[in-house]
């Protein structure tokens, strides 16, 4: 259904699309099967991509990838970048990643952790463990098995709190101009949501409903809250504030095309990158309206969103997603955002 929805515009990525995108193209809206000849070459196509080989350079001879857990050189961020690019989870690099990831000596090595993450942690609010675990969830990691059984676990616990709130106040403190969370406050923030939006053993009929509902009672409290609420450290922490992963409320927004096309004008170049990305990970049960997703559509199919975006977005735009490996090379940019843009809408309305 999607393909037939969208058949220009995915026949243009696999004329035209790095091995990446045609390989997405086929494994996720065409029910290739993976095993077959076509694929396999294509999935070893995509190793000798320059942005991938750039990527492998970066993982160690222990596994570990990259400088740290999280950041832009970080572990999280470049496993999604192997993972949004078409490296499969059972994949060598990946599973050797996932080995160094779950290997507590190996951790001791490396950066496994970043500013305020224990404390985040120590609070529920989603810190080194909730990152570790949102990267095993991502890599196809058992769910049964710790620790990402036991994050699961806690990001349920956050969504399901938080169905009693009737004010942002019952959940925050506004002190000396900040406001920050409660102690011991149980509300989700981005990578409760997503944790939960890549698992799967947790979602039962019930437990479903209860999310989707919590989803509506936070949006209906923090839809128009534009403070950024962050966390204070217990002082056995060192005390301070640490800003959470909090998720973004105002994307479950619904937005006219123009509104999207606004986003690609604003003068926070990444404004739009961030968004979209948003968009993508924001699980089917936690959207409260297909607007956005629809008027998305609209500027993909109309040709609006290229023609309209900036160079200046574009370029933010890319550094987020880097899935093509050449800019230079004729319909590669345009590539980059349609596959993208589609990714986001199949997300909600496959």
């Amino acid at each position: 259904m999607f393909y037939n929805d969208f058949e220009s515009e995915l026949e243009f990525l696999l004329d035209k699309g790095a091995p990446s995108i045609k390989y997405l193209v086929r494994r996720d809206y065409m029910d290739c099967d993976r095993s077959s000849p076509d694929m396999l070459n294509l999935q070893a196509m995509i190793f000798e991509q320059p942005n991938i080989k750039k990527l492998l350079t970066l993982q160690h001879a222990d596994g570990w990838l990259g400088c740290e857990l999280h950041g832009n050189n970080g572990f999280d961020c470049i496993i999604t970048k192997l993972l949004d690019s078409g490296v499969e989870p059972d994949s060598q690099v990946i599973a050797r990643a996932v080995s160094a990831l779950t290997d507590s000596d190996i951790m001791l090595n490396h950066k496994s952790t970043f500013r305020g993450g224990d404390a985040l942690d120590a609070d529920g609010r989603g810190g080194n463990r909730a990152v570790v675990a949102k990267i095993l969830a991502r890599a196809g990691y058992s769910e049964s098995k710790s620790p990402l059984r036991d994050e699961i676990s806690l990001a349920w616990e956050q969504v399901f709190a938080s169905l009693c709130y009737t004010s942002v106040d019952d959940f925050t403190i506004k002190s000396g101009g900040k406001r920050y969370y409660k102690p011991r406050a149980r509300f989700p923030g981005a990578n409760h949501i997503e944790l939960l939006g890549l698992a799967h053993t947790w979602q039962t009929t019930d437990k479903l409903d209860a999310a989707r509902r919590s989803v509506a009672n936070c949006y209906r409290l923090m839809c128009d809250i534009d403070e950024q609420i962050t966390f204070k450290k217990p002082r056995e922490f060192g005390g301070g504030f640490v800003g959470p992963f909090n998720f973004d409320w105002q994307s479950l927004s619904p937005l006219t095309p123009g509104l999207i096309i606004a986003l690609t004008q604003d003068d926070y170049n990444y404004k739009f990158a961030f968004w979209l990305r948003s968009l993508t990970n924001t699980p089917r049960w936690a959207i409260q309206s297909t607007g956005s997703y629809e008027s998305l559509a609209e500027l993909v199919k109309s040709g609006e969103l290229v023609r309209s975006i900036p160079d200046k977005t574009f370029r933010a735009f890319h550094q987020v997603s880097g899935i093509e490996p050449n800019l230079r090379k004729k319909g590669a940019a345009e590539c980059e955002l349609v596959y993208c843009a589609l990714r986001a809408i199949h997300s909600a309305l496959e």
